[in-house]
């Protein structure tokens, strides 16, 4: 009881870390105090630290609003509300555990020991009922000899005929992280083969999250039903030109890409909601046609802006974003245009009048912050995450807030002024997903 009567108000209050896989290795052995067989190690492992398993919630969430399990209600509540309300409930009831949280509320999850079994009951439950289903509605590819998929995908019969064990797919997911360029052209080979079989056209989910370089067929575009495409950390260097023609797409992840210019075409995509660029290569928009505008864009990360990019004639026109992250790089040879850009910023910015989450950035040629406007920012009552670098009034401004602070309490033009450290920086940069 006494504990608390020593406790510093000034210092910042401890924070509980989950062990890492060695601390729980050596915490799993030591309990047992027995020594543990060479040939039972890799399975005891196994029990005790599943990182494999481990997910962000904002990928959780755009998945399964892609595969349909969040139906849209009368009040027009955005899917990706309902979806975050049922994972709130599944970590409250322990069938999700969070395993890492960021300053902004995201969280990264698992599946707990209790969920699982449910999931195992669920199925063998339900089996008796998907008779009339041809093959899995969903399945992943851990490149594992023992999967059932490993021989249609990487093995000896992948030139065989497939049937129809995949026409009921709904999503597949790559698990295939190996180095080089065989992962990306087994995936090629094994989406031309299901696809030209009349397979994977239901298909919703497309995730290949780290599979270097992927190729993708020619038949590609006869995937309509896609919802979710995945290439983050591939490191592609173009999107396929027909990604255009799924006009169903809802999320399309190319973060950590190599990919600088988006076809001109994306402005026709309809249905996207989630857009997740590569800022570190200057990915940008080219000019939006007349006719066309990404009325139901709430996503837009990692936007690259210059005295090039369509601020005024394209990008302001998308008013319903909740979260938008982009850096301004000005040249010293075009001053004067990219002052007119970052203006146009910070006045689009005010019209958001649904952003929840804001990232903006400021920089000169050499990488150094530069001029960054700041406004008003009190009307923008759904604000709770905001992260700013740039400087004004040869003052550097460094603002980096979460959840904690309100709209209401940010005077216009306030900053915390703070000596600029590339490191800090540069770490904090690593550190988001």
């Amino acid at each position: 009881m006494a504990i608390g009567l020593h406790a510093d108000s000034n210092n910042s209050p401890h924070e509980i870390q989950l062990p890492n896989e060695e601390e729980s290795w050596s915490l799993f052995t030591g309990t047992l105090k027995v020594e543990i067989p060479p040939e039972l190690e890799d399975i005891g492992k196994k029990i005790i630290v599943p990182v494999d398993f481990e997910i962000p919630a904002r990928r959780l969430i755009t998945l399964w609003v892609a595969e349909g399990f969040v139906n849209k209600r009368m009040d027009d509540e955005p899917p990706e509300h309902i979806a975050r309300r049922y994972l709130k409930d599944l970590i409250d009831k322990e069938m999700v555990q969070v395993v890492k949280e960021k300053f902004d509320g995201g969280v990264t999850c698992r599946l707990s020991k209790e969920g699982a079994k449910f999931l195992q009951d669920y199925a063998e439950a339900t089996s008796a009922f998907s008779s009339s289903i041809h093959g899995p509605r969903r399945f992943a590819d851990h490149y594992n000899h023992k999967d059932f998929h490993f021989q249609h995908i990487h093995g000896d019969d992948s030139d065989a005929p497939l049937g129809s064990q995949y026409t009921d797919v709904l999503s597949f997911l790559s698990f295939d992280h190996r180095k080089g360029s065989k992962p990306g052209e087994d995936v090629r080979k094994f989406l031309h083969r299901c696809i030209s079989s009349k397979c994977f056209l239901l298909l919703r989910v497309l995730d290949l999250e780290r599979v270097f370089r992927p190729k993708f067929p020619k038949v590609f575009d006869k995937l309509l039903q896609l919802r979710y495409l995945g290439l983050r950390w591939t490191y592609l260097e173009e999107l396929p030109p027909f990604v255009s023609n799924l006009l169903k797409l809802q999320t399309l992840d190319v973060k950590h890409t190599y990919i600088s210019t988006l076809p001109h075409s994306i402005w026709k995509m309809q249905r996207l909601r989630h857009l997740y660029l590569s800022e570190s290569y200057r990915s940008r928009f080219e000019p939006k046609p007349s006719s066309s505008s990404l009325r139901e864009l709430q996503t837009l990360w990692g936007v690259f802006i210059d005295e090039e990019s369509p601020v005024k004639n394209g990008l302001k026109t998308l008013l319903n974003l909740r979260k938008l992250g982009l850096a301004c790089r000005i040249m010293l040879s075009q001053k004067k245009q990219m002052l007119s850009q970052i203006e146009a910023v910070a006045d689009w910015i005010l019209e958001l009048k649904d952003l929840q989450s804001l990232r903006l950035r400021s920089f000169d040629e050499l990488g150094e912050p530069w001029y960054l406007p700041l406004k008003d920012l009190s009307k923008l009552k759904s604000l709770s995450s905001m992260y700013l670098l740039g400087r004004k009034n040869h003052v550097l401004l460094f603002w980096n807030i979460s959840s904690s602070s309100s709209p209401e309490t940010m005077e216009p033009g306030a900053s915390r002024d703070i000596e600029y450290d590339k490191r800090r920086t540069a770490r904090t940069d690593r550190l988001r997903d």
